[in-house]
């Protein structure tokens, strides 16, 4: 007949046998707390409270939990860094976690409520009065809000007039001063070109996506000046007559 082995244990919620109880290596169990204790001489400990790893699939009480060596503080949440988990700071709830005055430093954020903000480096910079955040697709800083600004008065606006001719086969026109593409009016015959789709313009050099065509009166307009309000504005040397 086979002998059936009992180890020491108790039925009774809650009980941990003592030093006392146990010989250093002796295991005893709680059958009502689902227990394993056991003892090294000086200590009674619980058998697989020391786990690497360790899976619940129950529901599970934790009065505290020790994360990377820290029990955090008030408002934080538990994170990971793909290694380790650590307590941080919850950005996903709009105005939690943060305290007056603190700065901070993300890749990328996004914000799906209202959110203050006193101060904005853009770039390494806090800008100027009047500057606004403008982006060249690769970062943002801050610059003169052109699109905003208006002729002040009595200012002037200086334009140049500049006519080609095409010849059929030649793309590529050089123009009397360096400028920009936006700050260009280009026709052919009358009709309006649309920057990039049907020029580009590289300092002086002025470029066709096609050759214009033989005696096709080609016409590049440019101005330059700034000012701050329209009223008495003076434009010398520019004709709009199309």
């Amino acid at each position: 007949m086979a002998s059936t082995i009992k180890i020491k244990r108790s039925s009774v919620a809650g009980k941990v046998p003592l030093t006392t109880d146990l010989t250093t290596g002796e295991i005893a169990i709680n059958t009502k707390d689902k227990k394993l204790y056991s003892s090294n001489g000086t200590a009674v400990f619980e058998i697989g409270s020391q786990l690497n790893n360790l899976t619940v699939t129950g529901n599970t009480s934790v009065a505290g939990l020790i994360a990377n060596g820290s029990l955090g503080t008030s408002g934080k949440v538990l994170k990971t860094n793909g290694t380790t988990v650590y307590w941080g700071t919850d950005l996903s709830t709009a105005g939690s976690g943060f305290s007056n005055g603190q700065s901070i430093s993300v890749t990328n954020l996004v914000v799906t409520a209202n959110a203050t903000i006193s101060k904005l480096i853009a770039n390494g910079s806090l800008g100027t009065s009047g500057y606004v955040l403008k982006s060249n697709g690769s970062t943002v800083y801050w610059s003169a809000d052109v699109a905003g600004t208006v002729i002040s008065s009595n200012a002037t606006i200086s334009g140049d007039s500049q006519s080609f001719t095409g010849n059929g086969s030649t793309s590529a026109f050089t123009l009397n001063t360096s400028i920009a593409s936006p700050d260009a009016i280009v026709s052919i015959n009358g009709l309006l070109q649309k920057p990039t789709t049907h020029y580009s313009i590289s300092g002086t050099t002025l470029t066709f996506t096609s050759a214009p065509a033989n005696n096709d009166s080609i016409e590049v307009r440019k101005f330059s000046g700034s000012a701050s309000s329209f009223s008495d504005a003076i434009v010398s040397n520019f004709l709009f007559g199309l």
